[in-house]
C-alpha cells in the first residue's frame, strides 16, 4: 500500500498548517504527483489559504 503526503506548498499556505493533519484522508484525495519512493503526493481538500 503507498504511502501518502499532502503537497508541502499547500500545507505552507494553509491557515490549519500549525495544526494535526494526520487523520485526515490523504488516501482519498486526488495525486498530483509520485515521488521515486512510491510515495504518493496529493492534493488536500482541507486546504484554506491563511491570510497575510
Amino acid at each position: 500500500m503507498p504511502d501518502y503526503q499532502p503537497r508541502g506548498s499547500m500545507c505552507t499556505a494553509c491557515k490549519h498548517r500549525n495544526g494535526p493533519c494526520s487523520h485526515l484522508p490523504f488516501h482519498e484525495m486526488p495525486a498530483c504527483n509520485t515521488l521515486p519512493d512510491g510515495t504518493k503526493v496529493v492534493i488536500c481538500r482541507e486546504f484554506e489559504r491563511r491570510d497575510k
